[in-house]
């Protein structure tokens, strides 16, 4: 049986990558929707294919009117989150082993760069690397 630290952070990780994953479909559906597309769609194929869908709607997204109005706090908050927590975990499995306590350990250690990395390139407005 594992010892209850490593139930509970092993619960706790589990929790934030599914967060996560609302989160980023929330705030693609949110950006889609309001480039005219269907928010809808885009939510519910982000929410089944996280790490695919982002890099596919990135492109597709080049063919969209901009947005009429700045993304509002809740879908910036969302997106952060979605993207920050989404980048580390799929980083965590390209660069360490495939052990699920090392998981756990560099995907927190890694979120603590990825979150305000997403944040500065996709919604700081002087800085971002992702236009509208």
């Amino acid at each position: 049986m594992a010892p209850a630290p490593f139930a509970f952070a092993a619960l706790l990780a589990l929790a934030t990558i599914v967060l996560s994953g609302f989160c980023l479909a929330y705030a693609v559906g949110l950006d889609a929707d309001a480039r005219g597309s269907n928010g809808l769609i885009w939510g519910l194929f982000t929410l089944v294919l996280p790490p695919v869908t982002p890099i596919v709607y990135l492109g597709y997204r080049t063919r969209l009117p901009d947005r009429d109005e700045p993304a509002s706090q809740l879908e910036r908050w969302a997106g952060t989150i979605g993207i920050g927590f989404t980048a580390a975990y799929a980083s965590t499995a390209v660069l360490v082993p495939p052990d699920p306590s090392t998981h756990l350990v560099f995907g927190g250690a890694l979120a603590v760069i990825t979150l305000p990395a997403a944040y500065v390139l996709c919604y700081q407005p002087d800085r971002r690397a992702i236009t509208s």
